[in-house]
């Protein structure tokens, strides 16, 4: 039997027990790091930012005309360096109140003394046992020029992991870009690996990523399914991905999904990223992850030191009030900011003083001297729903 009608039997059971949606924080992940990997930047993601590293992803789906709680993915890192375990927590939308968290897969990945990615195992909650249990291993395997040119996949049975059932073979031209990616399953019937797909990658001049072609054989023919179009903003960062399918019968490309990802000035890893599907010939948001990142003192520089003394919890549930030492005859203004740096709430410093209603996501909270428009206090805040 091929990996693939493995899989699908695995994931769409799990799917059924646990009556979810369809997850696509880790493709994010994954398009994220083979990006860094292709754009021949060699440290890991989670290494590249002045923040520190990546600590937490919260995802947000909009469902019933506003956005709800979805998904809450943690990262653990060795020496503050590498992802070493990470778990998403999954919100099921088709219980009632009081929301609900399960539990639903953990990845562990396993590095050599070069930094290099060497193994990957991933376990899924089982809601019968209680417990995480292994199912996927992934393998990597390197050429002498420190690029990957092989990836082999496991599936755990009867309590060993057996020969791998899927391989990805990466192949690169002259210049050194990965050209393409072609899946092979074991097919235990005929004794023999089997081609499962074959996807085909350009690149820009500079050698970023341009497109992906997504193909997958038919009759000993490779027809295309997906087509996923890369942009970079000024700073040569990821910006959108523009998705794509191919419908046979129109023998035409037809648009899908757009992905849309935010960066802080002068940092390389995103904030946020809006994920939005073409439906009834209309763009409409569907996904939204907030990226979170620890600030060791060691890495961060941090900026001038706040001149108010303020509490205030993080994350912020609206409504709860923010505590602030201010003199009788001082006058404030607070102001808070989204990602696009619009300015969503401003007003006159009262006490005591909250945040009101705002969607779900993170902000920038300012309070200035109402006078001088000095900045006497600022801080990053992810505001949770209300």
């Amino acid at each position: 039997m091929k990996i693939r009608l493995l899989l699908i039997s695995y994931f769409l059971g799990l799917f059924i027990l646990n009556a979810q949606t369809h997850h696509p924080a880790s493709s994010i992940q994954k398009r994220l790091e083979r990006i860094a990997r292709t754009n021949n930047n060699a440290k890991p993601l989670h290494e590249r930012s002045t923040y520190g590293v990546l600590d937490s992803i919260y995802g947000g789906i909009f469902f019933g005309d506003e956005w709800k709680d979805y998904s809450r993915q943690h990262f653990g890192y060795e020496n503050n360096l590498y992802i070493v375990d990470s778990t998403f927590v999954n919100f099921n939308l088709t219980q009632q109140l009081p929301t609900l968290w399960q539990d639903t897969d953990k990845t562990n990945f396993t590095y050599d003394s070069e930094g290099r990615l060497m193994k990957m195992i991933r376990s899924f909650f089982s809601l019968s046992a209680g417990q995480f249990e292994e199912l996927l291993l992934n393998e990597y395997y390197y050429d002498s020029e420190n690029r990957l040119i092989q990836e082999d996949i496991s599936i755990f049975e009867a309590g060993a992991w057996p020969p791998p059932s899927g391989k990805f073979i990466y192949i690169y031209d002259a210049l050194g870009n990965n050209t393409n990616v072609i899946t092979y399953g074991f097919d235990t019937d005929l004794n023999e690996w089997v081609l499962e797909e074959n996807d085909t990658n350009t690149y820009y001049p500079d050698g970023k990523l341009k497109t992906e072609v997504v193909r997958f054989p038919e009759n000993n023919v490779l027809v295309d399914d997906q087509r996923y179009s890369y942009t970079y903003n000024s700073d040569g960062l990821l910006s959108e991905v523009f998705v794509e399918y191919w419908d046979v019968d129109e023998s035409a490309w037809f648009n899908s999904e757009k992905d849309f990802y935010y960066y802080e000035a002068g940092e390389m890893q995103p904030i946020q990223v809006l994920i939005q599907v073409y439906d009834e010939n209309e763009w409409i948001d569907a996904f939204r992850y907030d990226y979170f990142y620890s600030e060791p003192s060691s890495v961060r520089t941090e900026p001038t030191k706040n001149t108010l003394e303020c509490t205030i919890s993080n994350p912020y549930i609206p409504g709860s009030l923010i505590s602030c030492e201010i003199g009788a005859s001082e006058e404030m203004t607070l102001s808070l900011t989204d990602l696009l740096g619009r300015v969503v709430q401003m007003q006159s410093l009262s006490i005591p003083l909250e945040v009101g209603k705002v969607s779900a996501g993170y902000y920038l909270l300012k309070i200035s001297d109402k006078h001088t428009g000095e900045r006497r206090y600022q801080k990053k805040l992810f505001v949770a729903g209300y």
